[in-house]
């Protein structure tokens, strides 16, 4: 596994055969960086969520992610989708798939606004990334410290 090589944690199963994946059981621990690829447009609205917010709630401060997803044209270019009210699709192949822009919110701004819900928009500066299709490089700030005169 990759994160063998460089010496790193794995919040990612890696499903073998009978092995039953726990997608909602996050490390309790913070770390400087956090690397999420693909797993956010597989996952329905609810999960999404609490994925999307546990991931930005595991970065140290002054730590970063990294996240990235598919786009909403990469997922309309699949063989015969059938859209679902989220703005997904279920694809011939029976799998779940969201993407992220064009006629859904982009992923910034989907990542932005759950850092709202959490209280926490003002503790994260977030910029596009060369990642997947779409993606975003994400910096966890302190909060400025008001100054007393």
């Amino acid at each position: 596994m990759g994160t063998d090589i460089i010496k790193a944690k794995s919040y990612e199963p890696f499903p073998e055969e009978g092995f039953t994946p726990d997608y909602t059981t996050p490390p309790n621990e913070l770390f400087d960086a956090v690397v999420n690829l693909n797993v956010l447009n597989v996952l329905p609205p609810q999960v999404r969520d609490q994925v999307a917010k546990e991931l930005l709630d595991r970065v140290r401060m002054g730590g970063d992610a990294l996240v990235g997803a598919r786009s909403y044209s990469d997922v309309m270019n699949a063989k015969n989708p059938k859209m679902v009210g989220d703005g997904g699709i279920v694809t011939s192949k029976g799998t779940y798939q969201y993407g992220f822009g064009g006629k859904n919110e982009g992923l910034i701004d989907y990542l932005n606004r759950m850092a709202e819900d959490m209280g926490e928009g003002k503790r994260f500066t977030m910029e596009k990334a060369p990642l997947a299709a779409t993606g975003a490089k994400i910096k966890r700030v302190p909060k400025k410290k008001k100054s007393g005169k």
